[in-house]
């Protein structure tokens, strides 16, 4: 259910949304980086799939800018896909 590739280009996990963000839970958290989670950036349309409690494979990449309030570095999704 959890995982990455070394470069980032994919991310496999679970979606947590609160009402201004969405962010990917994609370790148990213990000595991975962001404690295993990372807020995503990507279209309306494809923000709108997402669900709390998804799990998913993002593919794309990171970004080192803050996207608002939801923290940095974010992960700038090009495609999803249903784990």
């Amino acid at each position: 259910m959890y995982g990455y590739a070394a470069d980032f280009s994919w991310i496999a996990g679970k979606v947590q949304r609160d009402l201004t963000c969405s962010y990917l839970n994609f370790s148990d958290g213990r000595g991975t980086l962001w404690g295993g989670r990372i807020a995503l950036s990507a279209s309306t349309d494809q923000m709108g799939m997402l669900r709390d409690g998804d799990t998913i494979v993002a593919k794309g990449q990171l970004t080192r800018l803050a996207y608002g309030s939801c923290g940095s570095p974010s992960y700038v999704i090009s495609s999803i896909e249903e784990h």
